[in-house]
């Protein structure tokens, strides 16, 4: 079912490995088999590392709540979000990565009419 969605999901725990990733065949960010397991740095750019533990960090000592960034890569819009994952007692247990090719949102009008993407 999540493999179906046009957004894909990596999930990473305390320790910031890789413990699941869609595997949706309109993946952006394409992620082998063997990253289960690895650490969040071995499959994202140097150039995003620091961006990747400033997120981290700030969702491990709890000043950050959510954060969002929007990016071109291949040509195309990508929406990338990050959620922490918390306990009932607050306490952090990882992280939910999300993508989306947001390409075919530059000229919508919101004006709640049905959007038809090509």
């Amino acid at each position: 079912m999540i493999d179906a969605l046009p957004i894909e999901i990596t999930l990473v725990d305390a320790d910031d490995r890789i413990v699941y990733y869609s595997k949706g065949v309109n993946r952006i960010f394409k992620r082998a088999p063997d990253v289960i397991g690895k650490s969040v740095d071995d499959c994202h750019p140097p150039a995003m590392k620091a961006v990747m533990h400033s997120v981290l960090d700030g969702f491990r000592n709890g000043t950050l709540h959510e954060a969002t960034s929007c990016r071109e890569a291949n040509g195309k819009r990508i929406l990338i979000q990050y959620y922490p994952i918390r306990d009932k007692g607050g306490n952090y247990l990882g992280a939910i990565e999300t993508g989306q090719d947001i390409t075919f949102t530059e000229n919508i009008k919101c004006d709640g009419s049905l959007i038809e993407k090509e």
